[in-house]
């Protein structure tokens, strides 16, 4: 699955979402960091038939204060994809609750990640369970 979020991306914008040469390494790392600490969590949706035995997974990570970007501690959530077939089931519905869950049992109360302008349905998503648009990134490739 993170082969497909890796791919998603790069058809948003190639220059700015430059997929890793071993997107099994990234995750390798996260999840074992995961098993290690409290501060990361990777969550996996199950899918509702056999032939979808997966339908999509989360990772989120305790981020602390950042002084010099003014921003408060938080869960900075990575990746969310949920595979076409299983979208409008609420399995993304059910990573993100548990994450907001899971953060909050960990003192954080608020929730951050980073979408492409390119994507108006993970957009969507986000805004439609409360989130605002509270900085533009912008890019210049020379």
């Amino acid at each position: 699955m993170a082969n497909e979020l890796s791919s998603s991306h790069e058809v948003y914008d190639a220059a700015r979402w430059v997929a890793p040469n071993s997107v099994r390494e990234i995750y390798a790392t996260w999840f074992e960091r995961s098993s290690v600490g409290d501060n990361l969590a990777v969550l996996v949706a199950e899918g509702a038939t056999p032939s979808l035995p997966l339908a999509g997974y989360l990772v989120a990570e305790v981020w602390s204060a950042q002084p010099v970007f003014w921003t408060p501690a938080c869960v900075y959530i990575h990746d969310i994809f949920v595979r076409p077939p299983a979208r409008a089931t609420g399995a993304g519905d059910a990573l993100f609750r548990a994450t907001v869950n899971w953060g909050q049992a960990r003192g954080q109360r608020q929730f951050r990640g980073l979408v492409s302008s390119q994507n108006p349905a993970a957009r969507g998503f986000f805004e439609r369970r409360g989130f605002r648009v509270t900085a533009t990134e912008i890019t210049l490739d020379t």
